[in-house]
Parts: C-alpha cells; sequence; structure tokens
C-alpha cells in the first residue's frame, strides 16, 4: 500500500470493506451490511457488522474522517479535539451515517493526520496492505474462506468481477449458502455503488412458478378475464397484462378474502404485483393507468408493499402517478415506516423527497427512525434526522 497518498489509500481500503461485504451477503441470508456513495474524489461509506459494531468514514479532496463505534465500549470518547476546520463537514457526515457517539475516530487532512495512540492504530488498519488487513482480521469479519481473499483484492483493485472471479465465487464458504441469481444481481448493485462492474453475463433468474388456481367460488367473483390478470400480475407477466386490460379486463379490479393464502379483501392487481415483488408488472399497471391510491381491507395500498419490499423503481413509479407518501394503513404505518424498518435506503431517500413524514408516527407511537433497520443507526437514520 503506497503511503505517500495516505488519504488514497484509506479510500481504496475502504473500497475493499465494501467488496467484502458484498461478497459475504452472497452466501448468508439478510441485508447487505454496507453502503458506498460516492468516487474516489469524494464520498461516504458506511459499515456495520449487525452485532452492534460500525463504521462510518467520508471523503473529499480536503481529506478524510473515519468514525467507529464498537458496542462493547461502555462509553463514548471524546475524540478528534485536533481536527482541522476544513475537516468539520465530514467528520459532522461521518458521524451522521453511525448514529451513535464514536469510540474511536482518525482523519487526514495532506501530510497531517489525528493524533493520539487510538486514532493512530485505528488509521494504521486503513494504510496497511490489503493482504495484510485479510489476513489479520477483514477476511474472518466477513465470514469468507481463505479462497476468497485474492479475488476480494482482485476485485476492489481493478474494480470489475472477471470471469475467473465470478466462477471462483459460486464456491461459497463453510456454513454459507450457494449464491442464488437474484442475490448475484443484489450483489453486483452494490458493487457498481463503488464503481465496480460485473464484466461476465449474471445468470438469468430462475422462472417465478406458476401461482395457486383459484378457489372455484374466487374465479366466479372474479370473472375469467380479472382473475387471469391477477395471475399475469402476480406472474410478473407485463406483457399479458397489456393484453389483458386491453381486451377488457379491469384494471382495478379487486380481490375477494383469501382468494390466496393471507390475502385480505379488496387488493388490486397493482397491489399484489407489489406483492410479489413483480416490477414490471407493476409498471404496466401504472402505464395502463391503474390507481395507485387504492386500499384492501387492511388499509394497505401499493406504496406500502413496493416500499417494504424495496422496489425503489416502482416506488418512484408510484409517486409520479401520484401515490400519498403519508397514506397510513390501519395499524398508521405509512409507506416511510416500511421502507425504514427494512433497510432501504434508496426508498427512504425518494419518499423523503416526495415529502413524506418522518415524524408521523404508528399507532403504537412509533416513528421511521424508530423502526429503522439496524437500531434507528447508520445511513437511514442519517436520512430521517435530515
Amino acid at each position: 500500500m503506497k503511503t505517500d497518498d495516505p488519504r488514497g489509500a484509506v479510500v481504496a481500503q475502504t473500497r475493499l470493506r465494501h467488496v467484502l461485504a458484498c461478497l459475504s451477503a452472497l452466501y448468508f441470508d439478510g441485508e447487505i451490511l454496507a453502503s458506498w456513495d460516492g468516487d474516489d474524489d469524494e464520498g461516504t461509506f458506511f459499515w456495520e457488522n449487525g452485532g452492534g459494531d460500525e463504521l462510518g468514514i467520508a471523503w473529499s479532496p480536503a481529506g478524510v474522517v473515519g468514525y467507529e463505534c464498537l458496542h462493547e465500549e461502555k462509553k463514548p470518547r471524546h475524540l478528534l479535539k485536533d481536527l482541522p476546520p476544513e475537516l468539520s463537514a465530514l467528520a459532522k457526515a461521518a458521524a451522521e451515517l453511525t448514529g451513535e457517539p464514536p469510540t474511536g475516530a482518525f482523519w487526514l487532512a495532506g501530510a497531517a493526520r489525528s493524533a493520539g495512540a487510538d486514532a493512530t492504530e485505528l488509521l494504521a488498519h486503513f494504510l496497511r496492505p490489503a493482504a495484510e488487513a485479510l489476513r489479520d482480521s477483514w477476511l474472518a469479519e466477513s465470514s469468507l474462506a481463505r479462497a476468497h481473499a485474492p479475488v476480494a483484492e482482485r476485485v476492489a483493485q481493478t474494480r470489475a468481477v472477471g470471469a475467473a472471479d465470478a466462477k471462483a465465487l459460486q464456491v461459497p464458504p463453510k456454513d454459507g449458502d450457494a449464491p442464488s441469481a437474484g442475490r448475484l444481481r443484489q450483489v453486483a448493485e452494490a458493487l457498481a455503488e463503488a464503481g465496480i462492474r460485473w464484466a461476465v453475463d449474471l445468470p438469468k433468474a430462475a422462472a417465478k412458478p406458476a401461482p395457486p388456481p383459484l378457489a372455484a367460488a374466487a374465479a366466479a367473483a372474479l370473472g375469467p378475464q380479472n382473475a387471469a390478470l391477477f395471475a399475469a400480475a402476480r406472474q410478473d407477466d407485463a406483457a399479458a397484462v397489456k393484453t389483458l386490460i386491453a381486451g377488457g379486463a379491469d384494471k382495478n379490479c379487486r380481490s375477494v378474502a383469501d382468494m390466496w393464502p393471507f390475502t385480505p379483501a379488496g387488493d388490486t392487481p397493482l397491489v399484489q404485483a407489489a406483492k410479489a415483488r413483480a416490477a414490471a408488472a407493476c409498471l404496466a399497471l401504472l402505464e395502463a393507468g391503474a390507481d395507485p391510491g387504492l386500499r384492501n381491507a387492511h388499509g394497505q395500498a401499493a406504496l406500502h408493499w413496493a416500499a417494504k419490499e424495496g422496489m425503489t423503481a416502482v416506488v418512484a413509479g408510484l409517486l409520479a402517478a401520484r401515490a400519498d407518501p403519508n397514506l397510513a394503513d390501519n395499524g398508521k404505518y405509512a409507506p416511510l415506516h416500511y421502507a425504514s424498518m427494512n433497510g432501504h435506503a434508496a426508498v427512504v431517500e425518494l419518499l423523503l423527497a416526495h415529502k413524506a413524514d418522518a415524524k408521523a408516527a404508528t399507532h403504537d407511537g412509533k416513528k421511521a427512525l424508530d423502526l429503522a433497520a439496524g437500531g434507528g443507526k447508520g445511513k437511514i437514520a442519517a436520512l430521517l434526522r435530515g
């Protein structure tokens, strides 16, 4: 690792941390526990381990500031008393990422750097060679196998996942699962945040299984065209959705109770498509003029489910179609509550941009920040705090 550009070295190692978090998510269920926003010149990075430890780093041409929060520390430390004024904005950004008082921190500005043993030790983790960092602790912290170390290092340095890398990543570590096509695509999107492209074709997702047949009473109540429209929406068959609506199917038809297991009365094809994460069908229904404001017996509209499932493009389409970002269901949960509690930062940001109320409370008095994934910490907390 070159030390004549310590700021660049820190950013490079930060990218490696992002790569490790993404690769780990290939094999283990749950959200990707890291987010990158920006480029080499200016940006932020947030990481958590799911056990309460967090790291927030912010950088710009002026320098770099890093904050660490360790859950085992009893009391936060008073840090960065010697912080240069030109780094104050970076320090604020890094602190907001973690959402908790720091137990460790460092800064760099040109040739100057933070003093103190704790800051020096933390900074040293980001200035050591990548191979050493991987061997020491970073690989183990990511629950990856030793064979993944050269892949992670190469991906971070070349900013691409090549054919050999993609093949190596098909082999899971001990206790991990083989990566699915859907998870590969999710990780590829997260890597792209840090300017890393998946240079080989990703496998196609398996076709959605055919929906179970409707009960005779439900099929009779809907009629054949509307029943077929529900099936096409749930199957994410956008072409069939368009054909059926053009042929007379009611784009706003409503479900009957228990039409499928746990289905309330009043679901529209748009709501059912959102529940099934059928993005193409959602957008086709919106294009055909489906009403985004119609709610089921639980008070839920399509925006509630699209926000819950993290369907950013669909949320954008619903908002463009004048869906109400503050519409509350019967439990007074608005779309912002669902996006926050399920860890969908991009959806949270989009809803806030459309005047979603971060102070709105559920039936039991909880605001979106109280429900945010990770105990109200990280990037979502920073967005909600404004």
